[in-house]
């Protein structure tokens, strides 16, 4: 609970990626700072349980795909116009390769995307059994 409300997550574990002050008003929220942002993570990410959901702006969506911690994107389109706002992705280097796997419409006019990056392939291995067949 959180402010005497029922979560909307349920008994999931919360963290929040920030490095402004922040007051936990319980044990069902962690914060979490930049400074050990990958060491917190990978301890996250060892622990029991499946998927972990990212909630976030593009500078937190940027960090873990900088550190290949994101093997699925679950991205919603709204059939709203906004007209302006903050981009999804930010501060990306490398261009990544996604596969479309599945996708939801529903009843309000939104559609959810899922996607996983295309594993990439270290093609220079068989150049050299090639070069040594030559």
């Amino acid at each position: 609970m959180i402010d005497g409300m029922p979560s909307p997550f349920g008994d999931k574990q919360i963290y929040v990626f920030t490095d402004s002050p922040f007051m936990v008003p319980n044990d069902d929220i962690i914060a979490i700072g930049s400074r050990n942002f990958l060491k917190d993570v990978q301890a996250i990410v060892e622990q029991p349980g499946q998927n972990i959901w990212l909630f976030g702006g593009a500078g937190l969506l940027s960090s873990f795909i900088k550190h290949k911690l994101i093997a699925e994107f679950i991205l919603s389109v709204h059939p709203v116009v906004l007209g302006g706002g903050k981009p999804l992705f930010s501060d990306v280097r490398e261009k990544l390769d996604l596969m479309l796997m599945g996708s939801e419409t529903f009843s309000t006019g939104l559609i959810q995307l899922r996607y996983v990056i295309k594993p990439k392939f270290d093609l220079s291995m068989l150049d050299q059994q090639l070069s040594s067949l030559n």
